[in-house]
């Protein structure tokens, strides 16, 4: 057998007559003529060695189209890593300003959130005011003020407000402020709401505890997944929300585009001093 240089091999005819390959033989040669069978045999050698060929180009073609597909998703991701890079999630400048100075991404127009902080007696309607003023049209629901889900605790101190109905919201009541504080002082507790029917999650503001500097530093914002049973962040960008930096300021998160939910929970990252906070979660239905 000759070598093989890297070409396709071609079959010979001529070595055929003794393979039995009659039943392949097309149906022109009726056996009667050794010539006419050498040269059906032929012309099937040849239209396998065509299709072999064809097969083969086409293989090449293919791993030609790979190669560019790969070439343009590394490029994809090194732009997207330089952008990541270049606006870190979560990581925007600190802002206090009762007006409510915007910074970091844009509502609805890239991948991260919106950080806003607000000082003063009015920070609580600011933060809805903002909110409204970012979905011009739409009622924009406070969840907890409006007592507008059910609420679940990781666990709870019942200290500052007993009967605990508005009592972690962002407003003052009868001049009692209350807060959510947990038992233990650990990472990974929580407040968690369930809607009759899903909403649209727009932002979630936090404070810390009003008469003390017991505050959440860092926080995830998570929807529950019936499917899977498990709770995953709103925004897989930003599995992290920096929170609060003192107990005063109202800090506003509003997400980079609404996400339909029907549980979810804010889970204390970090803390300070205790896991503890006032909070309001902004939605539509």
């Amino acid at each position: 057998m000759p070598e093989n240089d890297g070409e396709i091999m071609r079959a010979e005819p001529t070595h055929l007559d003794n393979v039995g390959l009659m039943t392949n033989v097309p149906p022109e040669y009726d056996g009667s003529d050794p010539t006419a069978r050498e040269q059906a045999l032929a012309k099937k050698v040849e239209d396998l060695n065509s299709l072999v060929m064809s097969m083969a180009q086409a293989n090449m073609r293919q791993q030609r189209i790979n190669e560019q597909l790969q070439t343009q998703l590394q490029t994809v991701l090194s732009k997207l890593a330089a952008v990541e890079e270049a606006i870190p999630c979560g990581q925007v400048p600190q802002v206090q300003d009762a007006r409510g100075q915007m910074v970091g991404g844009n509502v609805g127009g890239i991948s991260t959130y919106t950080r806003v902080c607000f000082t003063g007696a009015s920070a609580a309607s600011d933060c809805l005011h903002k909110m409204e003023g970012w979905y011009p049209g739409r009622h924009i629901v406070q969840t907890v003020e409006d007592n507008a889900a059910r609420v679940g605790f990781s666990s709870a101190c019942y200290n500052d407000n007993r009967d605990f109905v508005n009592s972690f919201s962002l407003y003052h009541h009868a001049d009692i402020v209350a807060c959510w504080k947990a038992l233990e002082r650990k990472e990974g507790e929580y407040i968690s709401f369930t809607f009759e029917r899903p909403v649209a999650l727009v932002g979630v503001a936090t404070m810390g505890r009003q008469c003390c500097d017991h505050r959440t530093e860092k926080l995830a914002i998570e929807t529950y997944v019936p499917e899977t049973r498990q709770w995953v962040p709103v925004d897989k960008t930003c599995p992290i929300y920096d929170g609060n930096h003192d107990h005063t300021t109202a800090v506003l998160h509003a997400l980079a585009r609404p996400v339909v939910v029907k549980q979810m929970r804010v889970v204390v990252r970090q803390y300070r001093g205790h896991p503890a906070m006032r909070l309001e979660v902004f939605v539509w239905e």
